[in-house]
C-alpha cells in the first residue's frame, strides 16, 4: 500500500497551492490526508524516521567537516543537531528555517537550498527535522535535476 506521505505524481509547487487553497476554502488544512486536529504522528513515528532513521549516530558539529555545513552557513540556517542514519548514508539535519518551507512564496529561498544542498550532498538523498514548525522534509531523488522534496508535520 502506497505511503500517505507519497506525493508522487503531484508536484510539490501544486501539491503546496492546493493545501493553502483548501486551507483557505474548507478551513483546517490537509497535510498528506491528515486534518490539522487529526492525531499526528511523533517523530519516531514520521515517514523520514522510519525508512531511514535506523542506525542513527549524532555527529559532533564542531569537528564535522562537509560540503553541507558551508551551504547551510551560507543561508543562514541554524543547525541544532546532525545524525547521521543508515550506516552513515543518510543525513538527518535539525534545523531552524527563517521561512515556512510549505509556503510557495517562499520557493525563492528553499529550491535554491534543497538544490544546493543536494549538489552538496553528492546528489544523495538526506532529511530535515525543522525543529521551529514540527515538520520533517526529506530530499529524495526525482530522477530529474532537482530532488523532490516530501513533508510531514509530527507532534511534540
Amino acid at each position: 500500500m502506497r505511503s500517505p506521505t507519497a506525493c508522487d505524481g503531484i508536484g510539490t509547487r501544486r501539491l503546496r497551492h492546493l493545501r493553502r487553497v483548501v486551507g483557505i476554502l474548507a478551513g483546517p488544512v490537509l497535510w498528506f490526508g491528515t486534518a490539522q486536529g487529526d492525531t499526528l504522528p511523533k517523530l519516531p513515528q514520521t515517514r523520514l524516521m522510519t525508512h531511514h532513521g535506523s542506525d542513527c549516530k549524532e555527529v559532533d558539529l564542531k569537528t564535522w567537516k562537509h560540503p553541507t555545513k558551508a551551504v547551510l552557513a551560507k543561508n543562514k540556517v541554524p543547525l541544532t543537531r546532525l545524525d547521521l542514519c543508515d550506516n552513515g548514508r543518510f543525513p538527518v539535519f535539525y534545523v531552524n528555517f527563517q521561512y515556512d518551507p510549505m509556503l510557495d512564496t517562499t520557493d525563492s529561498f528553499f529550491l535554491p537550498f534543497y538544490d544546493a544542498m543536494w549538489k552538496a550532498n553528492g546528489r544523495n538523498p538526506m532529511g530535515f527535522v525543522v525543529t521551529t514548525s514540527n515538520e520533517t522534509i526529506e530530499l529524495a531523488d526525482s530522477g530529474k535535476s532537482r530532488p523532490k522534496d516530501l513533508h510531514e508535520q509530527f507532534a511534540n
